[in-house]
């Protein structure tokens, strides 16, 4: 049996990213965490009760994940529009409304502040809190806003809304819920073990242990595919155990499985299992290698491209599928695309490594489609060793993708000549990110731990952004030019001949608020439509021509800086 671990709340806060190993989503933790059958122990973080079994009667035990929520993102749903009047309360119910579940305890907003004759700022919480200190949108005389925010639920379902000055209209769109992980039984458990008569065993100490006295394997819907000395009839096994319609596991042994010129296609349904990253490595020529359908999932596995333009895994669109604890590994020297992960469908990457090198345009995960990928606990590494490279990535999403980064490390580097971005939001992309981490360094013509493209949409909580190179460069932790807003996230640009913590160029909306932004050459370059700063700390002057609003806001030895951060 495997422990499992602690997975940290999915709810936005502050703070830097890292990568937790070992850590296990509740997604996967009724469904294959109890692999080993002759004794299982009872390691589970949060157990309610746990008493002896009598008789031979399974005990009643609740086991749950330690983390409270987890988050779903949804299309843009208008919940209401409202005027406001200063210090008005309104309500409005969130839970049970359209695609938000009854048992939602928060939800993520996207609030649009229109028709304001005066300054002011606009406060959300939960039914039955108090008003908190910070307002969720601030706004000048006339000035349309938009602003994502995280808000609690009430206990009835609703959720509040106060404008602190002025009238106001505000329109409030749901984009995800959370809901709290339901907790997963022993008796849960045992009906997925295809061995009874176990014995139960409570330790004394909030934990159990339980044995198979009588212990025969039955493993009635598992393949185990042992490993010889040659990594071409490894791959013709898997390929075998694949096709057999009974199986829903297949164990990999320890060894090299070569997969030759022709793509896998992983069954909806079907679970590989390695041994473990270091110890099972999956290879091949084909320009795809392994295709994951709907509800499959690759583990405890490294995947390895032997030819140029490759790409390593793909997610068709649609397809439920989930990569946890596997090594995306595709360097190459000759010119090529490679690409580790493709996914157009809603997977969920947890608790893996993706690393890709090349010498063209080069990119770690592509969101494409309408993807809607959670990454969570995963680090991306794009770079290259050659010249002639153009494009270093390592996250592209596309047109229509809505996905989430939580808790990930992301970061790209490049030779003479090249542009890097760690992210790149396509058009009408939008990513969620949390907590996570980005560093783009290049030699070339720019480096940016976020590009963001006209029309697309980035939310930063707690996350650190920094993008650094040579001194012909220009830097910038993000170039926005599409939408961007930001709470509790640190921007840093260094090096180059300009360098800033962000720069708005062709932005249509970039609201930050609590946030460091700095850079070499100036905080903030200054473009697009009138930015918004709030509480935050910024180092050095801003330049550009466009608008800018400083509410609170401060730089070295706590001084206030003016109204343009000046």
């Amino acid at each position: 049996m495997r422990e499992a671990t602690t997975r940290r709340p999915a709810t936005p806060s502050s703070g830097g990213a890292h990568r937790a190993g070992g850590a296990r989503s509740s997604q996967t933790l009724g469904r294959r965490r109890l692999m080993g059958r002759r004794r299982a122990v009872c390691v589970v973080l949060a157990l309610s009760a746990c008493y002896a079994a009598v008789g031979g009667i399974s005990f009643a035990t609740s086991v749950t994940d330690s983390s409270p929520s987890s988050y779903s993102a949804i299309a843009a749903t208008t919940l209401a529009t409202r005027t406001l009047t200063p210090n008005k309360i309104s309500t409005l119910q969130v839970a049970g409304v359209g695609v938000i579940p009854a048992e939602a305890t928060a939800v993520q907003l996207s609030l649009s502040v229109s028709s304001n004759p005066a300054a002011g700022s606009l406060f959300v919480y939960a039914d039955g809190d108090t008003r908190p200190g910070q307002a969720a949108v601030l706004w000048q005389a006339g000035q349309a806003v938009t602003q994502s925010v995280s808000v609690g639920i009430g206990t009835n379902g609703e959720i509040k809304l106060t404008n602190g000055a002025g009238t106001v209209s505000v329109t409030i769109t749901a984009v995800g819920y959370y809901t709290p992980n339901k907790p997963v039984t022993v008796d849960q458990l045992d009906a997925e073990d295809s061995n009874q008569g176990e014995v139960v065993t409570s330790n004394g100490d909030g934990t159990a242990s339980w044995t198979y006295p009588d212990y025969q394997p039955a493993f009635t819907n598992t393949t185990v595919v042992p490993a010889s000395g040659n990594p071409d009839t490894n791959g013709a096994a898997l390929r075998d155990a694949v096709l057999y319609s009974g199986t829903t596991l297949i164990k990999l042994d320890p060894g090299y499985y070569d997969l030759g010129s022709t793509t896998l296609t992983v069954p909806s349904g079907v679970e590989i299992e390695g041994s473990s990253e270091a110890q099972t490595t999956i290879e091949g020529s084909a320009s795809t290698m392994l295709t994951l359908s709907d509800t499959s999932e690759l583990s405890q596995t490294r995947v390895e491209s032997e030819i140029p333009s490759a790409t390593d895994i793909q997610i068709p669109a649609g397809a439920r599928a989930i990569v946890d604890t596997v090594q995306v590994l595709t360097v190459q020297e000759s010119p090529e695309i490679p690409v580790g992960i493709a996914s157009a469908g809603s997977a969920v990457i947890e608790n893996s490594d993706v690393e890709v090198n090349g010498s063209a345009t080069v990119t770690g995960i592509s969101l494409t489609g309408s993807a809607q990928t959670t990454l969570t606990h995963t680090s991306v590494v794009a770079y290259a060793t050659g010249s002639g490279a153009s494009i270093i990535q390592a996250v592209l999403t596309g047109a229509s993708t809505n996905s989430t980064l939580d808790d990930d490390t992301f970061s790209t580097q490049v030779p003479a000549g090249a542009s890097t971005q760690a992210l790149t939001l396509n058009d009408a992309g939008i990513l969620n990110i949390r907590d996570s981490t980005a560093s783009a360094n290049g030699v070339g013509l720019y480096s940016a731990a976020i590009l963001a493209k006209s029309g697309s949409t980035v939310v930063l909580s707690g996350s650190s952004l920094t993008a650094f190179g040579a001194a012909s460069q220009t830097n910038a932790a993000v170039f926005n030019n599409g939408s961007m807003t930001a709470d509790t996230t640190s921007f840093a640009g260094a090096g180059g001949s300009n360098s800033f913590g962000i720069d708005a160029g062709g932005g249509s909306n970039t609201v930050v608020q609590q946030s460091k932004v700095s850079g070499a050459t100036y905080s903030i370059s200054r473009g697009g439509a009138t930015m918004n700063v709030g509480g935050s700390y910024v180092a050095q002057a801003t330049t550009g021509v466009g608008a800018i609003n400083c509410i609170d806001d401060y730089k070295a030895n706590f001084t206030a800086t003016t109204a343009t951060c000046g």
